[in-house]
């Protein structure tokens, strides 16, 4: 046996939790991208006794789930102190270990005045040495660097496991260190590095933070940018002057715990992997941490490498072993899929998989013959459901569940209260609802939800809604529209079809055209029937084959037909007036017979052109003027279902008026301005487009209680979380995992 001495102030690092196969991150700045997938690398497991009884994840006296750290409570405890730990690989690799230790009294992080001296059993480390200068160098142990790093010589094959004999006992140089309360958090980080890039390892970044005073601070930590964050993190405070070390370990789950310094200038140490830096803020007594992406690492430099704070001490299931109600244990399948358990009584040799009654499953994954409390998510059906009360019965099919996503179910009804503009998704239909309620089932036609499609329905549409039906466009053109197109279109519908073809029950206004078996018509302000030479109907005969040339002399009557040559093109022109004498690009007193914009004509509310082939419709009651030009005045509306830089959008609450657009495949609603362009395409950050999905997205903007899916879990916003992401900040987005980990709970 060799003994080493792990002076208390040798670790410096940041502890970075194991995520399983949650764990992979996208390096972002570079040009190329890089992912890191952690289950492709190890799996850890460690074992950790106390006076020769085994630390279990719920003993709550030597064990807190909320560090992911055994709880040292008095000095014979800590000589009492056996700790291995077992390395799976997935592929070659190295192996390195660093002891993690935390003096703390209640609430607060402390530095002891005591060093712990460790026993380690069968050492078979390698000598690692690193001339870089730098401040922290602490001890030249043959087999640690100055960081606290163990580095084991042999290399651990793919495909099979290590076990690492570690700590065999631990004493202290101060006996008085546990005195006052003060108690010690334990652990290990065990970190993997794939064999081909070993000389990767041992990049270090330090920053300096001073003081004037003594300090009692609180420590929060973000993550940017960074698709998957850690759920801990260990971070060192390195008094400059005598070289002394506080660790302080970070945890989502931990709100408000401080560490007291004393004052002078430290090094802030975050051991990361090299494509991640850190920057700080320190302000009202809170220490900012953000950790993002560096732009430092190359392809020459990078490697891929897993770090393991606190490997799992949860146990496999073993048929001879005697369970206690409230044991965890984890089960692995003939598949190796490995799935936790917590004990609801004592048993023995009652397989967690097949006895509901001795194991209940920790997945968040539904399943029968368990009973969940009021509150309680659940992950079934490719959804997420909460529990609105104690019940044992099946999501979707009892009103004690409560779909959290925007799925519509029939139980959510009585237990969900909708807001007006709420969206849901009715199989593959999307509605919007246009007033506070229950909602109802959205396709009965008295309840208040809009159905959003680029094809007519029976539905309720607001002015200017543009829907497909038969494969032409229409216009709606008045809001609460309920009209059924193929019955009464002229009481809410117009065609916007550039050939002038007369439609039935078609909206049509004094001086509009209109195109009847093969002939010409122009409507009169009294329109009853369809257009025809012998019967009048409102609609006037326009005989373009009779045409006269222009003559300014010609006194011209309302509804007279002329051809007139505009830039040695033959136009044709229909006189809006008695006694008209203008010519007929000089006034408004005329207009042109044709579907393409013209110059020459006024144009009223609803009209519609063709214009670089786009078909634009006048969208303002007050008639254009001759500065009205299609793609340039706010007066013209694409006719489109897609997004267009011309139109104006749509966002009135208070009105229920909301634009929406289908692009990319996706269903968008407009959240700028009322009434104003959009500039920026739909999924461009700053667009001011939403997506309309219960997935995260980095262009959709997000408030206080929205709940979205990423990563293959449930997120709910704490507070408007502006630009961050869930992961990024557990202060602003809250977890609700489908898969337990003891090491991600």
């Amino acid at each position: 046996m060799r003994k080493l001495t792990f002076l208390m102030i040798a670790g410096l690092l940041l502890l970075l939790t194991s995520i399983g196969v949650f764990a992979w991150f996208v390096i972002k700045p570079l040009e190329y991208s890089i992912m890191l997938q952690s289950e492709n690398l190890m799996e850890t497991k460690m074992t950790v006794t106390i006076k020769d009884e085994m630390v279990v994840y719920n003993n709550e006296k030597n064990y807190d789930e909320n560090h992911y750290a055994v709880i040292i409570n008095s000095k014979e405890e800590l000589e009492s102190l056996k700790v291995d730990f077992t390395v799976s690989a997935f592929t070659n690799l190295y192996v390195k270990v660093k002891v993690v230790t935390e003096w703390f009294i209640n609430d607060k992080v402390i530095h002891s005045n005591s060093n712990i001296n460790y026993d380690i059993a069968n050492p078979i480390y390698e000598t690692k040495t690193n001339e870089t200068e730098t401040p922290l160098k602490i001890n030249e142990i043959e087999n640690i660097d100055q960081y606290g790093n163990h580095y084991y010589k042999d290399m651990v094959n793919k495909n099979t496991s290590m076990a690492f004999p570690f700590i065999t006992k631990a004493t202290l140089d101060n006996e008085n260190a546990f005195n006052n309360g003060a108690k010690l958090r334990f652990s290990l980080i065990v970190s993997g590095i794939q064999a081909n890039r070993k000389e990767a390892w041992g990049t270090v970044n330090a920053k300096e933070l001073s003081f004037s005073e003594d300090q009692i601070i609180d420590v929060k930590v973000k993550f940017k940018g960074i698709s998957t964050p850690y759920d801990a993190v260990v971070i060192n405070f390195c008094n400059k002057a005598d070289l002394k070390n506080t660790q302080y370990i970070w945890t989502d789950k931990i709100k408000n715990k401080r560490i007291e310094l004393t004052n002078g200038t430290y090094h802030l140490h975050l051991e990361i992997p090299n494509f991640l830096d850190f920057t700080y803020q320190i302000e009202n007594n809170i220490l900012s941490l953000t950790i993002s992406y560096t732009k430092n690492v190359t392809e020459e430099n990078w490697a891929q490498e897993h770090i393991v704070y606190s490997p799992s001490i949860v146990n496999l299931w073993d048929s001879e072993t005697q369970y206690k109600s409230k044991d965890i244990v984890y089960y692995e399948d003939d598949k190796g899929k490995i799935t936790y358990w917590k004990a609801l009584t004592d048993s023995r040799g009652a397989n967690p998989t097949t006895t509901s009654w001795a194991w209940a499953s920790m997945e968040r994954k539904w399943q029968s013959n368990i009973v969940y409390d009021v509150g309680t998510i659940v992950y079934y059906k490719d959804a997420f459901w909460q529990s609105e009360q104690k019940n044992a019965s099946e999501p979707g099919k009892s009103h004690q569940w409560t779909r959290l996503d925007k799925t519509w179910s029939i139980y959510n009804q009585e237990n969900r209260y909708y807001k007006k503009g709420d969206y849901i998704i009715k199989g593959k239909e999307l509605y919007v609802l246009t007033a506070d309620n229950y909602g109802g089932n959205p396709e009965d036609e008295w309840s208040n939800w809009f159905h959003v499609t680029t094809q007519w329905k029976q539905a309720r549409y607001a002015k200017y809604d543009i829907v497909e039906h038969n494969g032409n466009l229409w216009i709606s053109i008045k809001d609460d529209n309920r009209v059924n197109i193929d019955e009464q279109s002229g009481n809410g519908w117009r065609k916007l079809d550039n050939n002038f073809e007369f439609v039935q029950f078609n909206t049509y206004k004094e001086f509009d055209i209109v195109k009847y078996e093969n002939q010409y018509y122009i409507a009169s302000n009294n329109v009853w029937g369809e257009p025809s030479i012998l019967d009048y109907k409102g609609f006037i005969y326009l005989n373009l084959n009779q045409a006269n040339v222009y003559d300014i002399n010609t006194n011209y009557q309302k509804f007279q037909v002329v051809s007139y040559e505009v830039n040695q093109t033959k136009k044709y022109f229909v006189s809006l007036e008695d006694s008209n004498q203008t010519e007929p690009t000089q006034s408004y007193k005329w207009k042109e017979i044709t579907s393409e914009y013209s110059p020459y004509t006024q144009y009223k509310e609803f009209d519609f052109v063709n214009y670089n082939n786009l078909t634009y419709v006048w969208v303002y009651d007050t008639p254009s003027s001759k500065n009205d030009i299609p793609g340039v005045s706010y007066g013209w509306k694409v006719a489109t279902q897609t997004w267009n830089p011309i139109n104006n959008y749509r966002n009135n609450l208070e009105q229920t008026i909301f634009s929406y657009i289908y692009e990319d495949n996706k269903w968008w609603v407009w959240t700028g301005k009322d009434n104003t362009r959009s500039t920026l395409r739909p999924g461009i950050i700053g667009s001011n487009w939403q997506e309309l999905t219960e997935y995260w997205r980095i262009y959709n903007e997000y408030k206080k209680g929205d709940k979205v899916i990423f990563d293959g879990s449930f997120w709910e916003a704490l507070e408007d979380p502006g630009k961050v992401g869930p992961g990024n900040d557990f202060t602003i987005w809250k977890e609700y995992k489908i898969e337990w980990n003891p090491n991600r709970p």
